[in-house]
């Protein structure tokens, strides 16, 4: 082979990779970072702007937000006395689903 269809070879390979990038980005939407978003979306004011980079960070936020709308999986919740008729405190830990 000679050197030009070397080149040749490898102008089309760079083409095919160009264009699978390009595929990738549009189905990621990398293109549309970054974003602007509320840091917490259960407060309605005084509540700033975070700027989210790229998708892991998109996930994070994510995560944060419905962790705080929904709360913590399961739900743990401790009574300092569960016999009112026997003297002093007989305190018990239920969990429970949420």
């Amino acid at each position: 082979m000679n050197c030009c269809a070397d080149v040749r070879r490898l102008i089309q390979m760079v083409a095919m990779l160009q264009k699978e990038v390009s595929q990738i980005k549009r189905r990621t939407g990398v293109d549309e970072f970054p974003v602007s978003v509320p840091q917490l979306l259960l407060k309605d004011r005084g509540n700033s702007i975070v700027r989210i980079q790229n998708i892991p960070e998109l996930i994070s936020w994510v995560a944060k937000q419905l962790d705080a709308l929904v709360g913590e999986l399961p739900g743990e919740m401790e009574i300092e006395d569960i016999d009112p008729q026997t003297e002093g405190n007989q305190t018990k830990k239920f969990k429970f689903p949420t």
